[in-house]
């Protein structure tokens, strides 16, 4: 049986046995939560920095659109954080009724953001987060959950349920290595034209005065570091294409956020590549638990005959190697770019929870399914029609 009362301070409380469920909606009160949080997300088997507090609170604080608003449903068992659930909620008018719709927080700087559970309890704690949820919102009609890897213990539980209508889509790969003790043998295996252009990488770097690399990791420099990637970045084609982070006052500010938290729990590192004291080629990775995330890489492209992007990727995979307890690089996406070394593949997914309520139902299930069949119409169609020969 479960009980319910609030506190009057941005916080819904429910119970059943020894584990409790919240709901938050404070920032100062989610920030106490903060050190358990992260705790809690580098020992998740998906070792994703995505589902950490640094990360979700940066987004919560820069990258809301309209009226959009957060909360995080959590459970706590014996005063220890089991469960976290961050959430985007939006109000839409259906026939004149306010129905919520929830997803996780996403954007293409922020993927796969996921329940979050102690390993080995991932079902009850979903159900009860689910419970909670729903609760507390009765008038909800979807849950979106985008990008999720097929490592998250999220896609057995929730394709499994019985009491919503449960849909889910692959949504691409994406690139990442196993990293064991051989990189001699890595590299080995890697194709004669990926070994070729190395070479010739290196060979073109050595004419270029005082080139040298470094790695910085001090949480003093990270700010003075990211200014210099994202003006390295403008420079570029994303600077005339508009899409340099630096021409986007929130997403300049989530990256400003976010690199200062990661820096704080020391997760965070710089690769840099730099010719008499300029910088022409750099990267952002994070070192969470036992997996290096790349998630950054930008590049000078007056120097673009060496290929320095190239040559960065090279030092972050040889520091994977060479560092202990780190079993995956991962680049998340599928980017053509890391092709050349040989990366393995993880498929990821997009979850649709429905409610089973008639008026949701007609609101969003029955146009979301309507309009992925139409979709696929269109796609037969097209190879249809592109095999069918022309009677002209």
């Amino acid at each position: 049986m479960l009980s319910e009362m609030g506190n009057g301070q941005g916080q819904l409380i429910s119970s059943k046995s020894d584990i409790t469920t919240i709901i938050i909606t404070d920032a100062a009160l989610l920030e106490e939560y903060g050190r358990a949080w992260n705790e809690l997300a580098l020992a998740a088997p998906q070792q994703l920095p995505m589902l950490s507090y640094a990360w979700i609170s940066s987004y919560f604080e820069t990258r809301l659109k309209g009226t959009d608003k957060w909360l995080c449903v959590m459970a706590i068992e014996n005063e220890e954080l089991i469960g976290v659930l961050p959430l985007v909620a939006r109000d839409i008018s259906y026939l004149g009724i306010q129905i919520k719709e929830f997803s996780t927080p996403f954007d293409w700087h922020t993927v796969s953001v996921d329940f979050l559970c102690k390993e080995g309890r991932e079902e009850i704690i979903i159900h009860l987060l689910l419970n909670k949820l729903k609760e507390t919102y009765t008038n909800w009609s979807i849950i979106k959950l985008n990008r999720i890897p097929d490592n998250s213990s999220t896609l057995k539980y929730l394709t499994s349920g019985r009491d919503d209508l449960v849909i889910h889509e692959y949504d691409g790969a994406g690139s990442y290595l196993t990293i064991d003790s051989d990189i001699e043998k890595y590299k080995a295996s890697l194709t004669p034209k990926t070994k070729s252009n190395l070479r010739k990488a290196k060979n073109h770097l050595a004419r270029i005065p005082d080139a040298n690399f470094s790695l910085e990791n001090q949480s003093n420099s990270a700010a003075e570091i990211l200014e210099q990637l994202l003006k390295v970045e403008a420079a570029g084609w994303k600077g005339q294409a508009g899409s340099a982070i630096k021409l986007t006052q929130s997403l300049n500010s989530f990256y400003a956020r976010l690199v200062r938290k990661l820096a704080e729990e020391g997760w965070l590192e710089y690769d840099l590549l730099k010719t008499e004291g300029k910088l022409i080629a750099g990267s952002l990775t994070i070192k969470f638990n036992r997996s290096q995330i790349g998630l950054k890489i930008t590049y000078d492209e007056n120097y673009k005959s060496c290929s320095p992007g190239f040559l960065i990727v090279e030092k972050i995979i040889d520091r994977a190697f060479a560092s202990r307890g780190i079993t995956e690089l991962n680049f998340l996406s599928d980017s053509p770019w890391f092709s050349s070394w040989r990366p393995d593949s993880r498929q990821y997914y997009n979850i649709r929870i429905f409610s089973k309520k008639l008026l949701p139902r007609i609101s969003s299930y029955l146009p979301y399914v309507v309009k992925n069949r139409i979709r696929k119409s269109a796609i037969i169609k097209r190879i249809y029609g592109r095999f069918t020969p022309n009677k002209n």
